[in-house]
């Protein structure tokens, strides 16, 4: 995922259908672009989220589509952070069996919209087998607050490290 995002491609659709696992080597492969963005790709889709499946939207795509839920034109652009938020809740669900569910969303004064988290118990509350460091990682790819997550290179050193 690091090599995609050092592109400046989001892949958008990250989730345990689209990773699979080598048989020779045991390495997970990320499959089916076909929601993905690159560098000057023409925008396709008329909606205000672009392509993916819901349960792994970014809580900052469901924030902006509800800031721009009226607006005919605005279109929000997937980061890098957002296929990351999608691998944790990959990972959440792979060893919980259930979605991380976010917050309710709150509206301030001005309108604009806000998340306070998740709602759901950490991993290892779902599922004592979970060791503390992966709980951690876990957590940190599911934060509402995008520059928590970092990047995929430091989080695949990070899980490295946790096994």
């Amino acid at each position: 995922m690091q090599a995609l995002h050092a592109q400046a491609c989001i892949h958008r659709d990250v989730k345990g259908d689209n990773i699979l696992v080598r048989r020779s080597d045991s390495r997970a492969v990320l499959t089916d672009f076909g929601s993905g963005r690159y560098p000057d790709a023409a925008t396709l889709a008329p909606d205000v989220l672009p392509p993916g499946t819901p349960a792994y939207r970014s809580p900052e795509a469901w924030l902006f589509s509800l800031q721009f839920v009226r607006d005919r034109v605005a279109r929000y652009s997937a980061q890098p952070a957002d296929d990351l938020y999608a691998l944790g809740v990959t990972a959440y669900r792979l060893v919980t069996g259930e979605y991380p569910e976010l917050a309710e969303p709150t509206q301030d004064e001005a309108g604009t919209w806000h998340l306070a988290g998740i709602a759901s118990p950490a991993p290892s509350v779902l599922n004592p087998r979970v060791a503390p460091q992966l709980t951690a990682l876990m957590l940190r790819m599911v934060s509402v607050r995008p520059e928590e997550r970092g990047t995929a290179g430091e989080l695949a050193e990070a899980l490295e490290q946790a096994a």
